[in-house]
This record gives structure tokens, sequence and C-alpha cells, in this order.
């Protein structure tokens, strides 16, 4: 199994395809995030360590461990959040809810 195989058995809704199947909504944008999640891990992006900077510079480190979201992408998803919602206190503020009902509640 090749590392971008890897990388995608493990998501919830980027399986590899080449279009969004997902017409709209949530789903059609966590799969985009996921898609820019595997194209950045894969190339090492320095913007995905900038994320985990961020994410960990927010306290956020131990939030959810054990869900099999890998940190580098639940850092992709905060910053994500934090642009379009703008100002989030430390300790995530309602990220951590959004988090869990947008991204894990819909998978």
């Amino acid at each position: 199994m090749s590392k971008k195989e890897t990388l995608i058995n493990g998501l919830r809704y980027y399986k590899g395809e080449s279009a969004n199947p997902f017409s709209n909504g949530d789903k059609a944008q966590f799969w985009d995030y996921e898609k820019k999640w595997v194209e950045m891990f894969l190339e090492e992006s320095e913007i995905l360590s900038s994320y985990w900077d961020e994410y960990d510079n927010y306290g956020m480190r131990d939030f959810e461990p054990n869900d099999g979201v890998p940190v580098t992408l639940k850092a992709l998803l905060f910053n994500r959040y934090c642009h379009w919602i703008g100002s989030v206190p430390f300790g995530g503020g309602d990220f951590r809810t959004w988090y869990k009902e947008k991204y894990i509640g819909q998978g």
C-alpha cells in the first residue's frame, strides 16, 4: 500500500477521487479539506507545520487524541474554522463542538 493510500484509508470523506462526489454542504467542504491535507502531507508542506503550531499554541494538542483523525488534519480543520469564524479563544472554544457535530458526526 502506498503512503497516499495509507493516508486516504483513514479518512472520512476523501477516498482518492479526482472530483468531489458531494455536490455541496459540509461533506463537500470536508472532502476538499481532506484532499488538501493528503496533498500537503505528501509534499511535507511547511504550511501544514504552521497549522500544527497554531493548533498547539491554542492548547489543542490533547483534543480527542483517540478518535482516529490525524492531529495534522485536525490542525488544518482548526485553521479553516478560525478562518471562517474569526477569533477563537484559547482552548478552541466552539471548534470542539463544531468538530464533533459537523466533522465526526457526519461521517
